[in-house]
């Protein structure tokens, strides 16, 4: 499956497993609804993009986080 809440939605209703985003499942895990197989296996999420419509009247708020985020993810990687 390429669709994250459909996967969730099919894990939560008993239909396989599957590698989900911790914050997403950490209610479910919580919950009792699922069932953490490999706790010592992590993965990152792939890419993260942000995107703006137009950088024309760009909110200086927007503009802050953006550079935030990028320096951030520079440090990382």
């Amino acid at each position: 499956m390429n669709d994250t809440a459909s996967m969730h939605e099919a894990v939560r209703l008993g239909l396989g497993v599957a590698m989900l985003a911790l914050p997403g499942g950490l209610p479910d895990l919580a919950g009792g609804q699922l069932v953490r197989l490999l706790p010592e296996l992590h993965s990152d999420e792939g890419m993260i993009s942000l995107y703006c419509a137009s950088r024309r009247l760009l909110p200086g708020k927007t503009r802050v986080f953006i550079d935030f985020a990028m320096e951030n993810f520079r440090q990382l990687g």
